[in-house]
């Protein structure tokens, strides 16, 4: 096999030390009405803001929050380049929309962005967009009904700084994809063969808005 890697820098104006950010996580009988509000959210969002919205399977293990053990949810992820305050209006329809079971969403330093890395096996693709038909497809096959379900799939918005052009031109393409689908399944090595019918489903549900080209890394 022949890889490659490549570096991708985004010009920002003032890049900042803080971020408002943070983790929404809703019951997962809310999920279509999360995923109205976060598409109302991504469609007007500015450069300064991204979230993602992913639909997960919680094991029902100690290192999981008690009341989000063994639960199907809709987490919304947001970081958002400015003030709390204008952060805080921007996300305000998506509070609004149910109770939430974890809300993390505040002030937070870029190191507190990271995660610990967990073994999993994983397929993306790239969409042109996410419209509501794209929303209740993504259900079918990974909400609370699905059989089998996909045990995590995840929607991310792309765009912002990352569609304009560096100062030093570099080889990153697919600049103006919109979105990008991410399905995981947790696993250890020699799981392979289980995992991949369940990635390609989700996959395939969504390739009628896939974009034309091939990822290579976003």
């Amino acid at each position: 096999m022949i890889g490659s890697a490549t570096i991708d820098e985004a010009d920002l104006a003032s890049p900042a030390i803080e971020v408002y950010g943070g983790d929404l996580l809703f019951d997962g009988g809310q999920a279509g009405a999360v995923m109205d509000a976060y598409r109302e959210l991504v469609a007007d969002a500015p450069d300064e803001l991204t979230a993602s919205l992913a639909l997960l399977r919680l094991p029902a293990l100690s290192t999981v929050p008690q009341p989000l053990r063994g639960r199907f949810g809709v987490r919304v992820r947001v970081a958002y380049a400015g003030s709390a305050a204008q952060g805080q209006w921007l996300i305000a329809g998506l509070r609004a929309t149910a109770p939430a079971l974890l809300d993390t969403v505040g002030l937070m330093g870029r190191t507190a962005l990271q995660a610990d890395p967990v073994p999993v096996y994983e397929r993306s693709v790239e969409l042109t967009s996410f419209p509501m038909l794209a929303a209740d497809t993504l259900l079918a096959v990974a909400g609370p009904d699905a059989t089998p379900p996909v045990p995590m799939v995840e929607i991310r918005q792309l765009g912002g700084a990352f569609v304009a052009q560096p100062r030093t031109p570099n080889g990153a393409g697919h600049r103006a994809t919109r979105f990008q689908l991410l399905a995981r399944i947790p696993g250890e090595p020699g799981t392979k063969a289980s995992a991949e019918p369940l990635l390609e489903a989700a996959l395939q549900a969504l390739a009628p808005w896939a974009a034309e080209n091939t990822q290579v890394s976003v």
